[in-house]
Parts: C-alpha cells; structure tokens; sequence
C-alpha cells in the first residue's frame, strides 16, 4: 500500500531535494505534461522538445522525490523495458518542524510490533499455564507429605492470578518508547 501523502519536514533532507526538483523548470514542465498524459521518456523529449538526456536525468529526480511514478512498461524491438510515467496523487505536507505527528509516525510500527509480541508471549504463558498446575498435581501425588504438595500446588495456582508476562513484556515497550520520544522530542527543542 502506498501512502497517499508526501510528509516531510523542512529539517529534512528530503525537503531540500523536493524544493530543488520543484524549482527546476524542466522538472515543472514535465510534471505539466504528465499531469494530463502518460508518456515514456522518449515521448516527453519528444512533445517537449528537450534533450533526451535532460528528460532521463529529470525523470530519475522525479521518480526519487515521488512526484511521479511508473504506472506501465512495455519492451523495445531490441528488448530494452520503457517505462511509462504519469504524476502521482499524492499530497505533499510540508511541516515547520519534526513534529509528535511525524516521529509519532516513525513509532507506530514498532508499537504494533511490540503489540504483536506481546501477544505471542501472552498466549504462550497462557498456555504454559494451563499445562502447569496439571503437571504439579501429577507430582503432589507422588509426594510424601500431602500437605506439602497441597502448599505447593496453592502456590502455584495464586502466582498464576498474577499480572500475565505478556502483559508486562507490552508495558514495558511502551514506556520505553514513550521514554525515547520524549528524549528525541527534547533534544530536538534545543
């Protein structure tokens, strides 16, 4: 799936390319053209009148700030790929700063990755769970003392009414990263 938005902040370097391809004449008579046809290089040098050389190289810094992209190809009689371009819709959001969205954003798949490994772990403890206390009944039968087994067994049962480790193991990545955006966050602010 791609994202339906350029989102970049003047700190970045990605917003320094995307202004150079933007204030480029050649880059914007392109963009024109393409934003009514899809056409291969050999095409827009052609209707545009431009060198094919310029074409290609201003293609390449379109392509890599995302205002284009390749929607079609087909082969050359000597068994070349041409590409054919057209613009790309996409918003492009330019913001003052790194802002909470923006790193917010740099967060969120690792939170869904701790989210999902929590998960494991928390199925995982489940299930251990469920298999121990049959385990250690088995082993209170074979004990000398019941009441020793019976203590134990107890035990065992009141741990498990504890806060499950899959649990914990989420909580702590998320502190944690909540720690690391605040750190990021004020270093940034300095």
């Amino acid at each position: 799936m791609t994202d339906k938005y350029i989102m970049v902040s003047l700190e970045d370097k990605k917003a320094e390319e995307l202004a150079n391809v933007i204030s480029n004449k050649t880059s914007r008579k392109i963009i024109d053209f393409l934003s009514e046809n899809k056409a291969s290089e050999a095409e827009i040098a052609k209707k545009l009148s431009l060198p094919a050389s310029t074409v290609n190289y201003n293609i390449k810094a379109l392509m890599k700030s995302n205002l284009i992209e390749a929607v079609d190809f087909t082969w050359s009689e000597k068994g070349n790929k041409i590409n054919f371009y057209k613009v790309s819709n996409k918003t492009i959001i330019i913001s003052p700063k790194n802002t909470g969205i923006t790193a917010l954003r740099q967060f969120l798949p690792v939170v869904l990755i701790s989210g999902f490994a929590s998960l494991l772990v928390y199925i995982y403890t489940k299930t251990y769970q469920i298999i121990q206390p049959a385990v250690m009944e088995e082993k209170a039968m074979y004990a000398a003392d019941a009441s020793l087994a019976g203590a134990r067994e107890n035990f065992i049962q009141q741990s498990t009414y504890l806060l499950n480790p899959g649990s914990w193991f989420f909580i702590g990545a998320v502190f944690a990263l909540l720690i690391f955006f605040l750190i990021k966050t004020w270093r940034s602010e300095k």
